[in-house]
């Protein structure tokens, strides 16, 4: 697959996030999605998935930092979380010469 892209003038990448975790920020209130507030996981083993997603041909790694979060207070705890973790899946995945396609999606619930 990654052939028949780049032979026709693209670059090959991948999805790097590992979705979210339904188990929630502990202590936070169940949201419209039946479950508490959450973020996208996925950054404990970035590193290697970038390495081997390089090595199969990758060029670009999408993180898309999903978000379920209800209104303040915790809203903003929800922000910082999502700029630390678009902040570190960019230096890990430049780290492993990826270029980086963030989508920040963040629902209120």
């Amino acid at each position: 697959m990654v052939d028949l892209i780049t032979e026709n003038g693209m670059l090959a990448g991948l999805k790097v996030d590992c979705g979210y975790d339904k188990t929630g920020i502990p202590g936070t209130a169940v949201g419209a999605l039946g479950h508490p507030e959450t973020w996208c996981k996925g950054l404990d083993d970035l590193e290697k998935r970038c390495t081997d997603a390089y090595a199969a041909g990758a060029r670009f790694a999408k993180w898309r930092n999903v978000l379920q979060v209800r209104a303040p207070p915790t809203q903003e705890n929800c922000k910082m979380r999502s700029r630390k973790n678009g902040g570190e899946n960019r230096a890990k995945c430049k780290a492993k010469q990826l270029l980086v396609a963030s989508n920040p999606l963040a629902p209120l619930c």
